[in-house]
């Protein structure tokens, strides 16, 4: 069984946030993680440099089951 380190953020605000949130670009398809707490991520596709009206944010936190969410 393959061991992998657990210490590589070495403070917990240099670890990543979880938003349970992901973005999806109506335009082209492609879909992100969002890692800011204020959206702002998902504010345009930088793929196909669609605008904020074109991005659906769906949630994938258990109590919402994935709704869009915005």
């Amino acid at each position: 069984m393959a061991t992998y380190r657990t210490d590589i953020c070495t403070a917990a605000a240099n670890a990543p946030s979880v938003t349970y949130l992901y973005a999806k670009c109506q335009v082209c398809g492609v879909e992100w993680q969002v890692r800011s707490p204020t959206r702002a991520d998902a504010q345009g596709c930088s793929f196909c440099d669609a605008p904020a009206e074109a991005i659906t944010v769906i949630s994938e936190a258990a109590d919402y089951g994935g709704h869009v969410v915005g």
